[in-house]
């Protein structure tokens, strides 16, 4: 056994009362512990030919034990399959790899079930409540997300009636799918539980991994954001693309800020009564630090290149009142704002772009902010004609630009500021670049405030 604990750094070697039964009494069988390893209960057998008949030996190694390569020990099979939740043949190819592998093995499954003793201790259940409660368990990752599922249920007043548990394999992500907000060319959008921050997120999930694309232009969404952290009408930058599984199907997904207002395509649904109750000047300040961020982000050299109401998020307070609007779905954009439009962008809304001749991204991003606006705050009763797929320019003073002139100022909306809309979308000649476009709007509310 000396040999054995300087091979192996054993503290302790205590008799296995169990194999003694099993090959008789005095049998050299012991239970020993790694120095500093979080696996003491870990059944390993020093392995005594001279004291062991061929037969024992034969069924003890082909059925229990595995021997740890590089050593003069064998690991108890069925034991470590239960504690690393391994087969017992990935135990024996653990055991193949050597005792550094074996190490780091159970070194990760100590810190994974560190991970669902916190789990157990938010969510367990007594007499029928979702409470805390100190439990210590080894059991499996399906056994404590039933529990959470269980706990869920009780509370009905948040959650549909589904509430399968997704979570990724490192447990960094754990989430209830609660509601779907929306589908787009790049995966759906859900309302989503955290089970980590006990908070109500938007996940963002690509249910087929094959479809590289979408997941590439999630990741791209990501690394936009990340460029425009800080600013107040982009969304905190989402979390890193991982896979999630319910134990049935795994998906991609990312985590990004859950804005409860919805978007702004539909003027009529209720989300939006209070918006449109809202005093012009409130509105319009409402607007701003999007106006502004819209410049941000060309000043970043960043293109959205899909503006449209729907991407458009809006954030209310606990009485329902507007309090922030924000861009979302960045998945289109991209670096270059002064690069030619690109009609084979299939993802961008073809309503909402101008004609495609000598026209930047940047100065389609404008002419889709201002139409968006219009169509937002005339509660799309703007009047259209278009070229191809396209809008087509309106000019104020005569035809369709005049009466959709006259439906903004109908609309409480000041003629200083109908006139900048308009004319961001007249000629090409007369438009402005984003940074020019803050600069009159907020010169207009500066007036009216």
């Amino acid at each position: 056994m000396e040999s054995l604990s300087n091979n192996l750094q054993i503290s302790e070697a205590k008799p296995l009362k169990h194999m003694e039964r099993a090959i008789g009494r005095g049998r050299n069988i012991k239970r020993l512990t790694f120095e500093g390893a979080n696996h003491s209960s870990l059944r390993i057998a020093a392995k005594a030919t001279k004291d062991i008949c061929f037969i024992y030996r034969y069924i003890l190694f082909r059925f229990f034990f595995a021997e740890i390569e590089g050593t003069d020990v064998s690991l108890n099979i069925r034991s470590a399959s239960k504690r690393l939740g391994m087969s017992h043949q990935e135990v024996r190819n653990l055991a193949a790899r050597g005792k550094d592998a074996l190490e780091q093995a159970f070194n990760k499954r100590a810190e994974l079930l560190a991970e669902y003793k916190k789990i157990v201790k938010e969510y367990t259940i007594d007499h029928g409540l979702l409470k805390r409660g100190d439990v210590q368990t080894p059991f499996k990752p399906e056994t404590i997300l039933k529990t959470i599922v269980e706990g869920l249920q009780y509370l009905s007043n948040h959650f549909v009636e589904e509430r399968k548990v997704f979570f990724s394999q490192d447990l960094t992500c754990r989430c209830v799918f609660i509601e779907t907000l929306g589908r787009g060319a790049f995966g759906v959008v859900k309302r989503a539980f955290d089970l980590i921050s006990k908070t109500m997120v938007a996940i963002k999930q690509v249910e087929d991994l094959n479809n590289e694309k979408s997941i590439d232009s999630m990741r791209n969404e990501r690394y936009i954001l990340l460029q425009l952290e800080g600013h107040r009408a982009f969304q905190s930058p989402p979390s890193e693309v991982t896979i999630i599984t319910d134990q049935e199907k795994e998906s991609a997904v990312y985590q990004t800020e859950f804005m409860n207002g919805g978007d702004l395509n539909d003027p009529f649904d209720d989300s939006m009564e209070k918006f449109y109750e809202m005093p012009m000047n409130d509105l319009l300040t409402l607007w701003q630090p999007v106006v502004e961020g819209l410049a941000y982000m060309h000043e970043q050299n960043i293109v959205h290149r899909d503006i449209k109401p729907a991407n458009f998020l809006m954030e209310n307070d606990g009485d329902g009142s507007p309090i922030r609007i924000i861009f979302s779905d960045f998945g289109s954009a991209r670096v270059g704002k002064d690069s030619p439009i690109d009609m084979e962008n299939e993802d961008k809304t073809a309503f909402y772009t101008c004609e495609t001749e000598d026209t930047t991204e940047a100065e389609a991003d404008v002419f889709a902010f201002a139409l968006s606006l219009i169509e937002i705050l005339t509660k799309k009763g703007f009047q259209t004609e278009k070229i191809g797929e396209s809008t087509a320019p309106q000019n104020k003073d005569e035809g369709l630009g005049a009466a959709n002139h006259k439906l903004l100022t109908d609309a409480n909306v000041p003629k200083e500021l109908a006139d900048l809309l308009l004319e961001t979308i007249g000629p090409k000649e007369n438009r402005l670049t984003a940074t020019q476009f803050k600069d009159r709007y907020n010169e207009i509310l500066d007036d009216l405030n």
